[in-house]
């Protein structure tokens, strides 16, 4: 019973945990490249809809402000602003795609581990305990692959994950430039 402890439900745990701290690991990478990608502020929040609805807002105030202008100059000087500022927001816009793009890489360990212990957990529930002799019996299709995967991705050290993170491809200059 000991054994079978060790070499399936082990694997599993130490699995999960590596998987935690790699998402982690990964959330402090994601919010360091956020705040120096998109958005330095403390109060920063990735809302894209909520961002996409004050361009469009935005947008339609700039174009009434643009029909305006033809008519009265008063309002050079506002829809200047309102232009600026639905540039401003466009450019965040892409930011945040950019950033979205650059960080699926660094949940990639985290993934990779949540696969195998699925997979270790499936192994253990269609397979049988016996529990007046003490042993497991797997299900007869049933592949331990995981487990040399899950044992070898428990090893991966924090500094392979800033490995990781280093690899992640960085956002592409902003595609509008700022009137």
């Amino acid at each position: 019973m000991k054994k079978h402890f060790q070499e399936y439900h082990l694997p599993i745990v130490e699995g999960m945990i590596a998987a935690n701290e790699a998402i982690i690991e990964a959330n402090q990478i994601f919010k360091q490249q956020f705040a120096a990608q998109v958005d330095p502020s403390p109060s920063a929040r990735i809302d894209e809809d909520t961002m996409q609805a004050i361009v469009t807002q935005m947008n339609s105030l700039s174009n009434d402000l643009n029909e305006a202008q033809i008519n009265n100059q008063n309002y050079i000087a506002a829809s200047q602003i309102q232009l600026m500022n639905t540039q401003k927001i466009i450019e965040q816009i892409q930011k945040l795609h950019d950033f979205n793009f650059s960080c699926a890489p660094i949940y990639h360990l985290a993934n990779q581990l949540l696969e195998q212990v699925a997979a270790g957990v499936a192994y253990l529930a269609n397979g049988s305990y016996n529990h007046t002799t003490h042993t497991f019996t797997p299900e007869a299709s049933a592949s331990i692959s995981w487990l040399k995967q899950l044992n070898s991705l428990n090893n991966v050290s924090k500094s392979e994950i800033d490995k990781i993170a280093k690899k992640s491809p960085k956002p592409q200059e902003t595609r509008f430039k700022q009137a």
